[in-house]
């Protein structure tokens, strides 16, 4: 308790840290709390204040150009600013006269792209000018349609993925703004979301997506396969409880005495933690892990945890993609059953007995309308 005297200023650190991005061997954090953009030195493991001249007010996202400008999306200004290496203001990216409340935005083959969820759409931008030229999409739930886009993320061939948050999914498009194809569903399990937040794509072509509701980041392989999650809510080490933002970088330095032997690391995956101790979580990816999980796949006749009814499959089946028969067990190998709706209770019981896990009941998410569920 500050009794009297002039009381000390406090150290500088991360209070509501939004977003990161990678500028070499570098790292930008949004930080809405302290309304400042960071500058942190992964290597000295030093943090600063961005200088930026007429500073965004609440900064929520950012992304590095390939020339080194840094964009900067202003919640206050309800604007993107554009800012050089030496922190002038160089452009500004608004829509006049039309709803606009930028998200995200993203530099793509000279145009700036910004997702604008007050009209549910990608608002397309000359890099150069400002100049508004066009709209990708419209509110809706169908293909190239969304519901308060959100992050995005260019992949290494270019395509731009989107952040889709009330439908549930990634979407992809091609850097001419055609629709691809989508990443994931609504759901409580792997690569199931309930309330995404941003999405980072690694050199290897994987996909990594925050999802805050499960408070996990879901991965993803190139074609859009579920691999795994990490990340768990929790007080632990690595656990997460209000992600938001994530980006990955290939120039980290692995700290070799926190990882485990034969542990390959291929690059780094930074994301934005902003309630349990908030600052940047700093995950390895490990090299080839998408082939060895398809390898493993394809090798295992019967999958892990099919049994139920064993201390030793509860292993938090919900968020393992080839854990489905730890429930929906059918015996053998013969594929996952739906589970009959009298038997819901006790398959739930048989783990949740207070003593393999907990024994409180809990909302799970699925679609409230299905073949089986009215």
């Amino acid at each position: 308790m500050f009794l009297f005297g002039v009381e000390p200023e406090a150290p500088l650190g991360l209070s509501k840290p939004r977003a990161v991005a990678v500028d070499g061997e570098r790292l930008l954090i949004c930080d809405s709390g302290v309304g400042a953009v960071f500058d942190a030195d992964t290597k000295a493991g030093t943090l600063g204040e961005l200088r930026l001249g007429d500073g965004p007010m609440r900064p929520a996202a950012l992304d590095v150009a390939p020339n080194g400008d840094r964009l900067v999306v202003d919640l206050a200004r309800g604007s993107v600013i554009r800012f050089d290496a030496q922190g002038r203001v160089v452009t500004r990216y608004r829509r006049e006269g039309a709803a606009f409340r930028p998200a995200d935005c993203l530099e793509v083959l000279g145009d700036v792209w910004v997702t604008n969820v007050a009209a549910h759409e990608i608002d397309v931008f000359d890099a150069d000018s400002g100049a508004f030229k066009r709209a990708i999409g419209s509110r809706g739930a169908g293909n190239g349609q969304f519901g308060m886009p959100l992050g995005m993320a260019k992949s290494p061939n270019g395509d731009v993925y989107v952040v889709d948050s009330l439908n549930g999914r990634v979407q992809v498009f091609d850097s001419g703004g055609t629709w691809k194809r989508h990443i994931g569903k609504p759901g409580n399990r792997a690569g199931c979301f309930g309330r995404i937040k941003d999405v980072a794509v690694g050199p290897d072509g994987v996909v990594f997506v925050v999802d805050a509701a499960s408070q996990r980041v879901h991965a993803f392989d190139s074609a859009g396969r579920v691999l795994l999650t990490f990340g768990e809510p929790g007080s632990g080490s690595g656990s997460l409880a209000m992600p938001n933002g994530i980006a990955v970088s290939q120039q980290w330095q692995a700290d070799r005495g926190s990882l485990p032997g034969g542990f390959e690391p291929a690059y780094a995956v930074f994301v934005a933690e902003q309630l349990n101790r908030p600052g940047v979580r700093v995950y390895a990816w490990g090299r080839g892990v998408e082939n060895r999980i398809a390898n493993a796949g394809r090798s295992s006749s019967s999958p892990a945890g099919s049994s139920h009814r064993t201390s030793a499959s509860v292993v938090n089946p919900h968020w393992a993609a080839d854990r489905c028969n730890a429930c929906h067990s059918a015996g053998g190998d013969r594929a996952p059953r739906r589970i009959a709706t009298g038997r819901v209770n006790d398959i739930c019981l048989d783990c949740h007995d207070g003593r393999k896990a907990h024994a409180e009941p809990h909302p799970i998410g699925r679609m409230a309308t299905t073949d089986h569920v009215k």
